[in-house]
């Protein structure tokens, strides 16, 4: 089984779409600073995460969730994933 996965920055407006057969210690990584390119954004809450079954499908709904129109789709389906944690930042549906 793998994971894939959407963190969201709990400081700034920043997201990161992953995948991993070990989910929760995958988070643990990000969150102590341990994956480069996520150090400099931590700490993280899970946004979004799903089960599948094989690698490559993984693999292709992580590239799929990479594209900025689709990640966002997927977040604005989220009840309060925006929720004014962002201070001093407007909502990305608020710039369009």
């Amino acid at each position: 089984m793998y994971y894939v996965y959407v963190i969201s920055s709990t400081l700034k407006n920043w997201h990161y779409v992953g995948f991993t057969a070990d989910l929760s210690k995958r988070l643990q990584q990000h969150n102590s600073g341990e994956v480069r390119s996520t150090k400099s954004y931590k700490p993280f809450t899970l946004m979004f995460a799903q089960e599948v079954n094989a690698r490559i499908e993984a693999r292709n709904l992580e590239k799929y969730l990479k594209v900025k129109f689709n990640k966002e789709a997927l977040l604005e389906q989220m009840p309060g994933w925006w929720n004014g944690r962002h201070k001093g930042l407007k909502s990305p549906r608020s710039t369009r």
